[in-house]
């Protein structure tokens, strides 16, 4: 993945996820765009199998964030 589709807190937020191994996805024009579609987008919208667990959390802290829960769900 070219790191220009990424701002560096989303490559802090990618890297950390991955350390601990967290399972998600990258979905919507975030994912087409990362993929080389030819369009542009201002976020990228993430789906994790859970999105409460250790793993996630601590990604989202190391990565400078936090985890609040979602609305309506």
């Amino acid at each position: 993945m070219d790191d220009f589709a990424l701002t560096p807190a989303e490559q802090a937020l990618f890297q950390a996820l991955n350390r601990r191994s967290a399972r998600f996805l990258v979905i919507g024009m975030g994912a087409a765009v990362l993929e080389g579609a030819p369009f542009a987008t201002q976020g990228i919208d993430l789906w994790f199998e859970r999105w409460d667990s250790e793993e996630v959390k601590q990604a989202a802290v190391e990565a400078g964030g936090f985890v609040i829960s979602g609305f309506g769900m």
